[in-house]
């Protein structure tokens, strides 16, 4: 994994799994965004069951969703046309990529 941070506030995370590479942008980065991520992987690596993180790309976004069971985690990456619309959310919502794998395969070895 890996974040790239470009010009005023965007930012690209890429993701390379199973020789497939998956890019998710967010044209509003603050702090909540990449804390939101990380606080996101802490939380599966603490035994968390669910959790998300939403990249917003004004009007759309794509969010990120995990659900750990025992010790694998299923990632699913959704794009949403408007994601500041709650109640068109799904109806154009598109899936992206989504897989299982052992939740320290994501989490890394790298965690305290």
């Amino acid at each position: 994994m890996r974040w790239k941070l470009g010009g005023s506030g965007w930012a690209t995370w890429s993701w390379s799994v199973n020789a497939e590479e998956q890019k998710v942008h967010a044209s509003y980065v603050g702090p909540e965004v990449l804390a939101g991520f990380m606080n996101g992987v802490w939380d599966l690596h603490l035994g968390c069951s669910a959790t998300f993180v939403t990249f917003f790309d004004e009007p759309s976004g794509t969010r990120v969703f995990f659900n750990q069971t025992e010790k694998e985690v299923f990632v699913q990456i959704v794009e949403f046309a408007v994601l500041n619309e709650p109640s068109s959310w799904w109806s154009d919502a598109r899936l992206i990529w989504a897989g299982r794998l052992p939740t320290e395969a994501f989490v890394g070895p790298s965690w305290p």
